[in-house]
C-alpha cells in the first residue's frame, strides 16, 4: 500500500509539473523569457503561485526541467535504434537524422528552444547544465565514429574528438532551420551526410600515415 500511494504522489506531481511546463512554452513562444512571470505563468496554468513555487523556483528551473527531459527522450531513441544497426555509416545517418528530427520536434512551440538561444535568456550556469546533459548522446557519436575507424569505413587519421564535435554541434545548432514549417529532417540529413562523408569516408582520401 506504502509503494502504492508513492506511486500515486509521484505521478500527481509529474502531472503538475508536465502542465506548468507545457503553459510556460507556450506563454515563452508568445512573449520570450524575458516576457514571462512567474505570476502570468501560475494565471496561465491556473495554478496559485505557491502551487508554482512548491514545484519551481524560478522560470529558468521550468525551462531546465523540459530541456533534461527532452535531451534524455533523445539518447534512450538513439541508443535503442543504433543498436539494431550494425554498418557505421548506417548508425552515422541514424544519428543524424534523428538528432535533426529531436531539434525539429523540440520547435512545437513556434522556436521556443531558438527564442531561448537567440535572447541569451538563460544563465552560463542552466546552459552548463544542459552541455552536461548532452554528453552522454554525444558519446555515442564519437563511439559511432571510432568503430567506423576500426572498421574502415571512415578514415584512420581522422581527429576523433574534432570530428565528433564539429558534427554534434553542426546537427544541434539547427534551431532556427527546423523551426521552419516546412523544414525536412531527411533532406537535411543527406545534407550534412553528404558534406561529412566527404571528409570521413575511407575511401574519399588516403590515410596521412
Amino acid at each position: 500500500m506504502t509503494t502504492l500511494w508513492h506511486e500515486s504522489v509521484a505521478g500527481h506531481k509529474r502531472r503538475i509539473e508536465d502542465h506548468i511546463i507545457e503553459n510556460a512554452l507556450q506563454l515563452i513562444s508568445e512573449k520570450g523569457m524575458s516576457g514571462v512571470s512567474m505570476s502570468s505563468l501560475a494565471d496561465r496554468a491556473g495554478v496559485s503561485r505557491k502551487t508554482l513555487y512548491n514545484h519551481f523556483p524560478n522560470l529558468e528551473q521550468v525551462v531546465l526541467a523540459w530541456m533534461q527531459a527532452e535531451i534524455e527522450q533523445e539518447y534512450e531513441q538513439i541508443k535503442q535504434g543504433l543498436a539494431g544497426l550494425t554498418d557505421p555509416a548506417d548508425k552515422l545517418w541514424f544519428y543524424v537524422t534523428s538528432s535533426l528530427q529531436a531539434c525539429a520536434d523540440r520547435q512545437h512551440h513556434a522556436g521556443v528552444e531558438a527564442a531561448l538561444s537567440s535572447e541569451a535568456a538563460m544563465s552560463h550556469e542552466a546552459w552548463d547544465h544542459i552541455s552536461q546533459r548532452f554528453a552522454k548522446t554525444e558519446a555515442l557519436l564519437r563511439e559511432i565514429l571510432q568503430e567506423g575507424v576500426e572498421q574502415g569505413t571512415f578514415r584512420r587519421d581522422i581527429d576523433l574528438n574534432l570530428q565528433t564535435q564539429l558534427i554534434f554541434h553542426l546537427t544541434g545548432s539547427l534551431h532556427d532551420v527546423m523551426a521552419e514549417p516546412d523544414s525536412d529532417p531527411g533532406l537535411m540529413s543527406r545534407a550534412i551526410m553528404d558534406l561529412v562523408l566527404n571528409g570521413i569516408s575511407a575511401g574519399n582520401k588516403q590515410d596521412a600515415s
